[in-house]
């Protein structure tokens, strides 16, 4: 039973400021894409989002839905939390506030060839410039959870040469969602990477929710109306170095996709990061030998193991080449050192291993 009074208790010592958080957990709010599920000292949790940290006196200042804020000691919550508070860094600034995002209107796909190497013809038309954010918007889907357009940005290499192809990474954020490619700029070489994202929309519960009540299909249909049109429309992405990638909500967004044989998403993509969520099936309906899966989860209070276990036994039966990978002392999170790590197998392990098959 969710007992917010019970958790305010333990997160906050002046009685006022309890009450008034409390109720503020009565309402229904929107939740932020950086918001994460605190615990408690009675085992209770509540989803908020951390607004700043001081080391020096071990607070944290926390955003609950409807924005207010409320200062509370590592002590009054979960070891896992104390850890994820102590290694957190403020999130990178929001590109589209940037003059280096560029909107765009997807062009005709007839007019455009896919980008084959040493191919005279093929389509070489720049996109923006190297390291610009790209931004293509779909009206005519309904908005995202922040209340915006739908839209996908891309994010550009640094090295961006519209006569080359560019590796491609999709980022699925967790919590609410959010279509910034900063998320997934620690994953990948920013300077030779393409970098995607795409939001959640307003026509269903966000994934974790989703999931049960059956509604995971219309996530499904608005993410694959814009990759479909991405497909078509961003012509030189390196076909056999294409990676999706979610932490949370992205990954049962990641993990359904795969166990439900997607086609535009297996079709496309070659590698695949699952952190911290999954699917609810234990098979997969296509066999994807030529792939590559990533799975971590944490060992800590919070962890999402039982969700992980059945993607893992998914992922055994699409045939992909699996690692797997325990996070010491993590719970539901997604800490700097295992980012280190996906990047090290994307560089070492799957990035090679996809570039020597077939596309």
């Amino acid at each position: 039973m969710f007992r917010p009074v019970a958790l305010l208790a333990s997160l906050s010592p002046k009685p006022c400021l309890i009450l008034l958080l409390a109720s503020i957990l009565l309402c229904s709010g929107a939740r932020s894409a950086n918001a994460r599920v605190f615990t408690g000292r009675t085992g209770t949790a509540v989803e908020a989002e951390v607004v700043s940290v001081s080391l020096a006196t071990s607070t944290a200042r926390l955003r609950l839905p409807d924005g207010k804020e409320a200062n509370v000691p590592f002590a009054n919550v979960s070891e896992a939390d104390q850890a994820y508070l102590r290694q957190w860094k403020p999130p990178l600034a929001d590109p589209s506030k940037s003059p280096a995002v560029v909107a765009k209107t997807l062009p005709d796909p007839r007019a455009l060839a896919p980008l084959v190497p040493g191919k005279p013809g093929t389509n070489t038309a720049p996109l923006g410039a190297p390291g610009e954010t790209i931004v293509f918007e779909f009206p005519e889907l309904s908005k995202d959870r922040q209340g915006g357009v739908a839209a996908c940005k891309i994010r550009l290499p640094d090295q961006y040469d519209p006569k080359k192809p560019m590796p491609l990474l999709l980022w699925i954020a967790p919590g609410e969602g959010s279509n910034d490619p900063q998320g997934g700029r620690s994953l990948v070489d920013s300077a030779t990477w393409a970098i995607a994202a795409m939001p959640y929309p307003t026509s269903a519960p966000t994934p974790r929710y989703a999931l049960g009540k059956g509604q995971m299909p219309i996530i499904r249909e608005y993410h694959m109306a814009m990759l479909k049109k991405l497909t078509a429309s961003v012509p030189n992405v390196d076909p056999k170095l294409r990676f999706a990638a979610g932490l949370s909500n992205g990954a049962h967004c990641v993990g359904t996709y795969l166990a439900e044989g997607e086609r535009e998403f297996i079709d496309y993509f070659k590698g695949f990061i699952i952190i911290e969520g999954g699917c609810l099936s234990f098979k997969a309906k296509k066999k994807l030998r030529t792939g590559y899966a990533y799975v971590a989860w944490g060992d800590a209070d919070g962890n999402s193991e039982g969700y992980m276990a059945g993607t893992r036994a998914m992922l055994e039966d699409a045939k992909l080449k699996l690692t797997s990978r325990v996070m010491p002392g993590v719970g539901h999170g997604f800490p700097d050192s295992e980012q280190s790590e996906v990047k090290s197998w994307i560089e070492k392990v799957a990035g090679p291993g996809l570039s020597a098959g077939k596309p």
